[in-house]
């Protein structure tokens, strides 16, 4: 497992950095924009945006986040076909 996902409201993200400063839990201190570039991510938020999240780890250092979509996602995301449990890995 890379990781657990939490969906959380794009406008919750902001306040979630200061909960989690305030705790004391190890996070990252900003929200990551993901898109399509070849780094996965921006500096600033844009229309080719999809995902803002920030991460942090449980006291076992298991790796969380919050994630925010910005848009609905449907067949035209999809870029390959899923793998199975057939196939070899």
């Amino acid at each position: 497992m890379n990781h657990l996902a939490f969906n959380m409201d794009e406008a919750e993200l902001e306040a979630a950095l200061d909960r989690l400063q305030e705790a004391g839990v190890p996070h990252t201190h900003m929200v990551f924009n993901h898109d399509d570039s070849p780094s996965g991510y921006a500096r600033e938020t844009h229309e080719g945006v999809f995902v803002r999240s920030v991460y942090f780890t449980d006291p076992n250092g298991i790796m969380l986040e919050f994630a925010a979509t910005t848009r609905a996602f449907g067949p035209e995301d999809v870029r390959h076909a899923p793998a199975t449990a057939a196939e070899p890995a």
